[in-house]
């Protein structure tokens, strides 16, 4: 038999158990058709080429319907990550607004001794010889800023 008339003899009846597998025709039709193109390639050494195509189309199938599911996760993790995301930047924006909040009520040296350390990432040893006061009352009060803050971040709920 040659490949024409194998093709012509048994392609609805493994479309048919490709519908059956997979519920879809677009797909199915596209999965009958590589496993044709696969039997086409070895159609001179198969022995059984009905029994060949009919393993090569199961298989194809099964591997379908695993790249779907793989698929569906990744869109279920994606959705689920996005909504994380959000989650993570409303909080996010809510601690920015009481941080600038916070740095209302500080007075000028206070604020000048942040934006120092912060912003322009200053050693306070650097900052000490800015403002032209000693290193140790430069750390005691940055780190009484850090308290306070501290303090106050969690009274407010994030």
């Amino acid at each position: 038999m040659s490949f024409e008339e194998f093709y012509k003899t048994n392609y609805i009846s493994l479309y048919r158990i490709a519908i059956g597998i997979l519920h879809n025709e677009e797909d199915s039709r596209d999965i009958v058709a590589d496993t044709f193109k696969k039997l086409w390639l070895v159609w001179d050494s198969a022995d059984d080429p009905l029994a060949l195509s009919k393993s090569m189309l199961r298989n194809a199938c099964i591997s379908h319907i695993r790249h779907l599911e793989v698929h569906d996760r990744f869109v279920r993790r994606t959705a689920s990550d996005s909504r994380i995301n959000e989650s993570a930047d409303l909080c996010h924006e809510k601690r920015i607004e009481l941080l600038r909040f916070y740095m209302a009520t500080l007075d000028r040296e206070e604020q000048r001794l942040i934006h120092l350390v912060v912003y322009e990432k200053r050693s306070l040893k650097e900052v000490a010889e800015l403002i032209g006061c000693s290193y140790a009352t430069v750390r005691r009060h940055f780190a009484s800023l850090l308290c306070t803050l501290k303090e106050y971040m969690s009274d407010c709920e994030i």
